[in-house]
């Protein structure tokens, strides 16, 4: 994916962040990797929703936008509370009979706002590049577009392609 994106982009300062399951958080400068950092965001994401006691909850996943950035702020504001914010999910469900969408969502934002708490010399006033898919691209750029100094996303599956050909070439000129 790199080699992909910088054939195309040499001149390239910034960071890049490819979300996934285990997310990756790039800073580039003159063609070169000068900081890498992975996080294990979607895995946890996954253990969570089908694993805990939180799977009960989690039926409808469709996504609502101010309950992500809600859990995305609390995870900046307070990461050390994640693990009573989870729990206070479960509560939510139960005694208040929450849309499970709702809950679908905050804990997305809990996930991923850790994630950002952890990554912030990428972002914080950085060009950024978001590469991934067009979901997780999306909802990346909901959580930091008013962030970052500039935020470009690019679909992971061509420059993954285009990154892919480069190292087949170059093996191939040997």
């Amino acid at each position: 994916i790199l080699s992909g994106f910088i054939i195309d982009n040499p001149n390239y300062c910034g960071s890049i962040c490819i979300p996934g399951t285990h997310s990756k958080w790039v800073q580039v400068k003159s063609q070169k990797i000068v900081k890498f950092s992975t996080f294990l965001t979607g895995e946890m994401f996954e253990i969570l929703c089908k694993h805990s006691i939180l799977r009960h909850d989690l039926k409808n996943n469709n996504f609502c936008g101010k309950s992500f950035l809600e859990g995305i702020n609390a995870m900046q504001n307070f990461p050390n509370e994640i693990l009573k914010k989870l729990f206070h999910l479960r509560a939510r469900s139960i005694l208040q009979s929450q849309i499970s969408n709702n809950i679908f969502s905050l804990l997305s934002g809990y996930i991923i706002g850790l994630e950002l708490s952890g990554s912030k010399l990428y972002w914080e006033n950085k060009n950024l590049v978001l590469i991934g898919s067009n979901y997780l691209n999306n909802i990346y750029e909901i959580a930091l577009k008013h962030k970052v100094k500039s935020l470009k996303k690019i679909d992971s599956s061509f420059i993954t392609i285009k990154g892919l050909n480069f190292i087949r070439n170059l093996h191939e000129k040997k």
